[in-house]
């Protein structure tokens, strides 16, 4: 199994909450305290606060639709998307989903594979799992910012959703090798 994940265990710095340093001058440069304490929306400004916290590297891809894809890694090497979405013209984004890509996965057949998924998605709530007909599985978290959420709400969620991608992938491991 190939695993292109989002975050992964250097999430653990959020709980520290220090400052990491830029990798690029595509980064976000100011310190921490101006962090907002308070999102309403995932503007450009916040995502560029939040993968800067995250020390990734980022690309911003835009759909037909005028919406914003981010594709990051980090200095580890983990894959991650985060994609703002329930976007209008007065309120912008006040969504987040985050997706973290489970590929090349070695399934004994499709029915196994959906009761594996089925339990997971059971045991841990806060974070969804589905496959596509192709065997591609795919963790999804949404964010939801629309009468407000603190900041450290942010990165606490985004560590919960870390945590998700670390069980899912012993997980997968497991059911890979028949345990």
């Amino acid at each position: 199994m190939r695993i292109k994940t989002l975050i992964g265990g250097l999430l653990a710095a959020f709980a520290l909450a220090s400052p990491l340093a830029p990798l690029s001058a595509q980064q976000v440069t100011q310190p921490a305290e101006q962090r907002p304490d308070w999102v309403n929306r995932f503007d450009d400004q916040v995502m560029r606060f939040i993968l800067a916290d995250l020390n990734a590297q980022w690309t911003v891809e835009q759909g037909t639709d005028g919406s914003l894809t981010y594709r990051a890694t980090t200095q580890e090497g983990i894959n991650f998307v985060l994609a703002p979405r329930s976007c209008d013209a007065q309120n912008g984004c006040v969504g987040l989903v985050l997706i973290a890509l489970f590929n090349d996965l070695n399934a004994p057949n499709a029915a196994r594979l959906d009761a594996f998924i089925n339990q997971y998605n059971d045991l841990y709530p806060t974070a969804k799992v589905m496959r596509n007909p192709q065997g591609l599985v795919a963790l999804q978290s949404y964010i939801n910012a629309a009468y407000g959420v603190t900041y450290r709400n942010v990165q606490a969620q985004l560590l919960v959703f870390g945590q998700n991608i670390t069980n899912l992938s012993r997980a997968l491991l497991a059911f890979e090798n028949g345990q």
